[in-house]
């Protein structure tokens, strides 16, 4: 081989080795580079996140047993969301938009659409109440199983459905894995489990305006 032409495949096979290594010491757009091991760096992870995007299962517990739906959740730090529920198939379709200050929810098995108004139950299905109301109202932090950590607090307000709560996320990564609000009575109302969670991915800017 030419000597000329070896450095230079030397020189490139060099560069694509640093910038293979500034990669994974500075991740991928749209990922964390926070190591989450304690309470610290759990809050800071959370605190970080402009945005996520994730498919969630949702179950909902009443003295009538249990409801359970399969929801695509959009969610930003601005307060605007978007909720979609995939399952069942009765209430597949049924979508919620935040703006920010409007919500408007819409059905299309019956093509209606109406104005909503905030619910502590509604919220309680964002990450970000759950990060407000260990901000507001503080909480702990213990190691949980299978390397994940487990954030408790309580939500603010006289809901008796929303009283507490619990957020299991992965150690190091700090990915949501499950939430659990329960009740007055210390019984879960609420389990959600977080499937291909996003941090901060792009966005389109329509799913979250409200027309009208």
């Amino acid at each position: 081989m030419d000597g000329k032409l070896w450095k230079k495949n030397l020189q490139n096979f060099v560069i694509g080795c640093m910038i293979g290594i500034v990669m994974l010491i500075t991740g991928c757009s749209g990922e964390s580079t926070i190591n989450v091991s304690d309470e610290e760096s759990a809050l800071k992870f959370l605190q970080s996140l402009d945005g996520y995007e994730a498919q969630v299962n949702v179950v909902f517990f009443s003295n009538k047993g249990e409801n359970q739906y399969v929801v695509h959740q959009k969610a930003r730090a601005t307060g605007q969301y978007r909720m979609e529920i995939l399952e069942p198939e009765n209430f597949c379709g049924v979508l919620t938009v935040c703006d920010g200050s409007r919500i408007r929810q819409s059905d299309p098995t019956i093509g209606g659409m109406v104005d909503a108004k905030p619910t502590p139950v509604r919220d309680a299905l964002l990450l970000y109440s759950f990060l407000e109301a260990y901000l507001q109202n503080g909480g702990e932090i213990c190691e949980g199983e299978e390397d994940t950590l487990v954030m408790s607090t309580r939500y603010p307000g006289e809901h008796r459905k929303i009283v507490s709560a619990q957020l299991r996320l992965a150690k190091g990564s700090g990915l949501p894995l499950s939430l659990v609000v329960s009740d007055e009575a210390g019984a879960p109302s609420l389990h959600l489990t977080f499937l291909n969670f996003q941090v901060n991915p792009e966005w389109n800017e329509a799913d979250f305006q409200i027309n009208g």
